[in-house]
């Protein structure tokens, strides 16, 4: 699950080097905050984590079904496993950035804001510019 959440931080910032619109107005948000706390990014993780647990499982059955397998046969399982396991994070990462995209065009609407900055770790803005991270947070419930 942590590389959907690296996916979607990747994809995240890339919206934010964007802006949503045509003003000069600059809004940021806590991208850790929202990951913790809105209702239906949690929901998203928890589901994408729950698939992989049972695709791990499955994985791990084969593998002890079949004790004697060829080399040959267990780099195939393996591969197949690692593949299913990327589609997987990539469905679940693009699953958080179509919320958030949807979820951040509408409050930049809304609040005339043009461009979005992630504050999480580094602060970029140290005075003015508009938090959006509550609104998002809210809009995603």
């Amino acid at each position: 699950m942590k590389k959907i959440i690296a996916a979607f931080a990747l994809a995240f910032s890339a919206l934010f080097a964007t802006g949503c619109g045509s003003e000069e107005n600059i809004g940021y948000v806590n991208q850790n905050r929202i990951m913790s706390e809105a209702p239906q990014i949690i929901a998203i993780v928890e589901e994408g984590s729950k698939k992989a647990d049972e695709i791990e499982a499955k994985a791990k059955a084969d593998f002890e079904a079949n004790p004697n397998m060829s080399d040959e046969d267990r780099n195939k399982k393996t591969e197949e496993f690692q593949r299913k396991m990327m589609g997987i994070q990539q469905a679940y990462a693009t699953k958080i950035q179509q919320k958030l995209d949807a979820a951040l065009h509408d409050i930049c609407k809304e609040k005339n804001v043009s461009i979005v900055m992630d504050n999480s770790e580094m602060k970029f803005l140290v005075n003015g510019g508009i938090d959006l991270t509550d609104d998002v947070i809210n809009k995603l419930k």
